[in-house]
C-alpha cells in the first residue's frame, strides 16, 4: 500500500508517548514494504528531519503549524476561535494547502491522519475514492470532559466551552471518514457510540518495542529507589509527579526512611523542578536513555489521577520487568490484574502501602515484574499489533469489507479488537 500519514511533528527523536506510537506505526508499515509519504507539521527553525527518518519514509515533507505562542497569546488566539485548543496549536491553513497539493497530484492508497484535529483539514473532495483513517491516541472528548470537572472556576469553564468545541469537530470529521483507531475497548465503545454506522472503530492498543526494552543482564537495582516516568509539561503527568511527591512519598518514608524518588521526562515545569528542594527527589528533565533508569529501580510508580488513552511508559516498565504500582487510571486499557502483574491503588494510604510492600519483598516485586514482561510478549508486541492491524487495513483499501455491523465486543467492523 502506499500511504499518505499525517502528523502534527516529527516522530523523531521520541519525546512523548504520541511520538512513540507514530513512530512504531511506521516503523512497521515500512517493515512489512509499504510505502510511506510523511507530511508533519515543522516550524522554520526546525532542524531537518533526523536521517533514521529516511529509512521509514520514501517521502518526507513538512507544513507550517501555527506560529508558537506564549501561554497567554495561545488563549487569546484560541478565544477568537470556533476551533478547540489542540487545534489551535497543531493545524494551519499551511496543513490544508500542502494537503491540496499532494492530492491533487499523488494517489495513494490509504490516508493516514494522526488526531481529529488534524484530519478536519483534509480537503474531502479530492480524496472520495481514497479510505481516510484517523488515529485518535485518545478520547479528547474523556480527556476534556474530566478537565471540565477539575481546578478552579476559570479552569472548569474553559474545560467546558473547549469540550463543546472537541464534540463539534469530531462530529464533522467522523461524517467524513472511514476508519478510526482508538486505543482501548472502553474509548472504542464510546466513540462508537457517536459516529456514523458506516465508520469502522477497531480497537489497536498502544505497544512497546520488547527487543529494546527488556531486563538489561547487568540490571543492578540502587536500594530504595522509585522511578516516576512521563514527560513533565502534560497536565496530568505534572499532577501525578506533584501528588506522589508531596502526599505519597512522605508516607513510604515513614516505613522506609531511605526512600528516594527519581522523576525522569522531558520539560519538567517549575512547579516539578521546584520538587528536588526536598531531599531524595530528583529531577532529571530528558534523558538520552530511560532504560538504566528502569534497571535502576526498585518499583516504577504510575500514580495518575486523570486522563483518556493508555499510557506508553507503563509498557516500558512491563516490558523492562519492573514491579509498578499503579492507580486505576494509569493502568487503563492494558489488560492487567492487579496482584499478578502490578499492584493497583488509587488512594494515597493505599498506594503507600503497596510501594513500601514492594520495597520490602524483593521477591514478590520480581514475581511481579516477570508476570508483566510475560504480557507484554503475548499482546502488547508492536509487530504483533500492526501484523493484525494491516490485514484490516487491507481491507478497506480494496472495499472488501462490507458494511459494518456491531460485533460481539459491541465495536463496528468484523474484527473490532486486535
Amino acid at each position: 500500500m502506499r500511504i499518505l500519514f499525517v502528523a502534527p511533528y516529527f516522530c523523531w527523536p521520541i519525546s512523548a508517548g504520541s511520538s512513540m506510537r507514530m513512530y512504531n506505526v511506521s516503523k512497521q508499515l515500512a517493515r512489512q514494504g509499504h510505502q510511506l509519504v510523511l507530511l508533519a507539521g515543522a516550524r522554520a527553525n526546525t532542524l531537518p528531519p533526523h536521517p533514521h527518518l529516511h529509512s521509514l519514509y520514501e517521502e518526507i515533507q513538512a507544513y507550517a503549524p501555527p506560529v508558537w505562542m506564549p501561554a497567554w497569546a495561545r488563549l487569546l488566539r484560541w478565544a477568537f476561535s470556533c476551533q478547540p485548543y489542540p487545534a489551535t496549536d497543531l493545524a494551519s491553513s499551511s496543513l490544508h494547502d500542502r494537503l491540496r497539493e499532494l492530492l491533487g497530484t499523488r494517489r495513494f492508497d490509504l490516508i493516514w491522519v494522526n488526531y481529529f484535529f488534524l484530519a478536519d483539514a483534509l480537503p474531502f473532495g479530492l480524496v472520495q475514492d481514497t479510505p481516510v483513517l484517523v488515529d485518535e491516541h485518545e478520547a479528547h472528548v474523556l480527556v476534556w470532559d474530566e478537565y471540565s470537572r477539575r481546578g478552579n472556576l476559570l479552569e472548569r469553564s474553559f474545560a467546558r466551552l473547549n469540550l463543546a468545541r472537541v464534540r463539534k469537530l469530531e462530529e464533522r470529521v467522523l461524517a467524513r471518514v472511514d476508519a478510526l483507531l482508538c486505543v482501548s475497548a472502553q474509548e472504542a465503545a464510546f466513540l462508537c457510540d457517536r459516529g456514523p454506522h458506516r465508520v469502522k472503530v477497531w480497537v489497536v492498543p498502544n505497544g512497546v518495542d520488547a527487543d529494546h526494552f527488556r531486563p538489561l543482564l547487568d540490571q543492578r537495582h540502587v536500594p530504595n529507589r522509585i522511578l516516576l516516568c512521563g514527560t513533565m509539561d502534560v497536565r496530568r503527568n505534572v499532577d501525578a509527579a506533584i501528588w506522589f511527591a508531596t502526599r505519597i512519598l512522605p508516607l513510604v518514608r515513614n516505613a522506609v526512611p531511605a526512600a528516594e524518588l527519581c522523576i525522569v521526562g522531558a520539560r519538567p515545569r517549575r512547579s516539578v523542578q521546584n520538587l528536588q528542594t526536598t531531599p531524595g527527589i530528583h529531577v532529571t528533565g530528558i534523558v538520552a536513555d530511560v532504560r538504566p533508569y528502569y534497571a535502576e529501580a526498585e518499583v516504577v510508580v504510575v500514580p495518575y489521577r486523570f486522563g483518556a488513552g493508555t499510557r506508553l511508559k507503563i509498557l516500558e516498565a512491563m516490558a523492562m520487568g519492573s514491579a509498578i504500582v499503579s492507580t486505576g487510571s494509569g493502568c487503563r486499557g492494558i489488560d492487567v490484574i492487579d496482584g499478578q502483574h502490578l499492584l493497583v491503588a488509587d488512594d494515597e494510604v493505599n498506594f503507600a502501602k503497596k510501594v513500601v510492600e514492594l520495597l520490602s519483598h524483593r521477591e514478590r516485586a520480581q514475581a511481579l515484574g516477570a508476570n508483566a514482561r510475560r504480557l507484554v510478549e503475548e499482546r502488547y508486541r508492536w509487530d504483533h499489533i500492526m501484523d493484525a492491524l494491516v490485514v484490516k487495513l487491507q481491507s478497506i483499501c480494496s472495499r472488501e469489507e462490507s458494511a459494518c455491523v456491531p460485533g460481539p465486543s459491541g465495536l463496528r467492523g468484523s474484527h473490532a479488537g486486535l
